[in-house]
């Protein structure tokens, strides 16, 4: 019997949720609207003896913190997964490639300090540089999630790693540069990882990040330019990871 029955995947942009649906349209569904105010519209699949509830936050790590935080209010959840697309900080991934979250920072979240500026969980503070020493700001995605991805999708398809998250499209090399030096192991960013790692952490529940990359890290033209062209195919290939691990009974 499969340990997380009820999961749910979170996608930011419209393009990802219409390939996710493509990718379970063979399932019943059913579509609900939970909550009132800020409401989540979320598609639930009957996948033999699992619920698949799929939900388009919108983009930005409140937006995926909102949409979360909404559909724990009124489902029973045992897994999220964030699928969709980011960009890589690393000379060695291509378009296409998948990444796979090993650790979550936050970039937008830190103290500034006449010592530095360290990064944080959100929520913490740091006031002094002895609190920021030994300091540990990124948030861990499960680790029995990451090995099912690990076993369900050819190891030459995959690149583990620290997903770098916050409120910003990074559009040049430089910025991209900046980021990578936050972290050794990180790889790729995006912008809705650190909402979802937020409130998963905060209530317990398992998460992992999978996400193609759309833009290089140097583009033949614009990074604006790879994203754009790419959307929809690494949206697809985000469906596609969603299928190959249910196959393998996650």
């Amino acid at each position: 019997m499969t340990k997380f029955k009820n999961i749910l995947v979170l996608a930011a942009m419209v393009e990802e949720e219409r390939s996710l649906a493509q990718a379970l349209s063979a399932y019943p569904k059913k579509e609900v609207v939970l909550g009132r105010g800020v409401p989540a519209r979320v598609a639930e699949y009957f996948v033999g003896s699992r619920e698949v509830m799929v939900a388009q936050s919108g983009i930005g790590p409140v937006n995926a913190a909102v949409t979360l935080a909404m559909i724990l209010e009124h489902r029973t959840v045992d897994a999220v997964f964030l699928l969709g697309v980011g960009g890589s900080i690393v000379p060695d991934l291509a378009i296409g490639d998948l990444v796979v979250s090993k650790k979550i920072l936050q970039h937008d979240y830190f103290a500034s300090h006449e010592f530095g500026s360290p990064r944080m969980r959100a929520g913490d503070i740091i006031f002094t540089a002895d609190e920021a020493k030994d300091y540990v700001a990124t948030l861990e995605a499960d680790e029995a999630l990451i090995q099912m991805i690990a076993e369900a999708i050819p190891a030459e398809h995959l690149k583990f790693g620290t997903v770098v998250s916050g409120n910003e499209f990074v559009g040049t090399l430089k910025r991209k540069q900046e980021l990578r030096a936050l972290h050794p192991d990180a790889i790729l960013v995006e912008m809705e990882a650190a909402g979802v790692a937020q409130v998963a952490s905060r209530v317990g529940l398992p998460f992992v990040v999978v996400k193609t990359v759309s833009d290089r890290l140097h583009a033949d033209g614009t990074i604006e330019a790879d994203f754009r062209a790419c959307l929809d195919a690494a949206a697809k290939n985000a469906a596609a990871v969603l299928h190959q691990i249910l196959n393998h009974g996650i």
